[in-house]
């Protein structure tokens, strides 16, 4: 891909899950290795049935606001409904975070440059991530890149 593309993504959900229990809690019911990932990474991973069937795909990346689970919006509130039944006295709080961020796709070679320019860093490796002025970039694989940006910061990014 050549040219650079900006768009928003109008359809994923964003769920955040935050308290002191929420990796340990999350690393007990996705397929992913919650436990294991850092400020600095992203995953993706599955929630699945006790018998293995995947009900969600999801992007999960860590912030100092907590964990945002990334999935289709259609399945956002059953996704959560069904977490949270299993929360019963962890000390974790999972919240709709869709309202909170504009979440901004960035594709071609020239993403990482462009990144740069506008907020003064771009992740180098597949699944890194960097925090910039409360606006989280996540580099996927391929020249693409993914923004979770705070709603009343979209504007300036555009």
């Amino acid at each position: 891909m050549t040219a650079l593309v900006f768009r928003e993504l109008p359809h994923p959900g964003l769920i955040r899950f935050s308290g002191e229990e929420a990796q340990a809690f999350l690393h007990n019911q996705l397929s992913c290795d919650v436990a294991a990932l850092t400020l600095g990474r992203s995953t993706y991973g599955a929630y699945c049935t006790p018998k293995g069937r995947v009900l969600a795909s999801f992007l999960l990346w860590p912030s100092e606001q907590g964990l945002y689970m990334q999935l289709p919006s259609s399945l956002r509130e059953p996704i959560q409904k069904q977490l949270t039944k299993f929360i019963l006295r962890s000390k974790v709080k999972a919240e709709d975070a869709s309202g909170d961020r504009t979440l901004i796709g960035i594709a071609g070679k020239d993403a990482a440059a462009r990144l740069q320019q506008v907020l003064g860093a771009a992740p180098t490796a597949p699944h890194d991530v960097v925090h910039v002025d409360g606006s989280t970039i996540i580099r996927l694989p391929g020249d693409r890149y993914e923004l979770a940006v705070p709603r009343e910061q979209t504007p300036r990014l555009a």
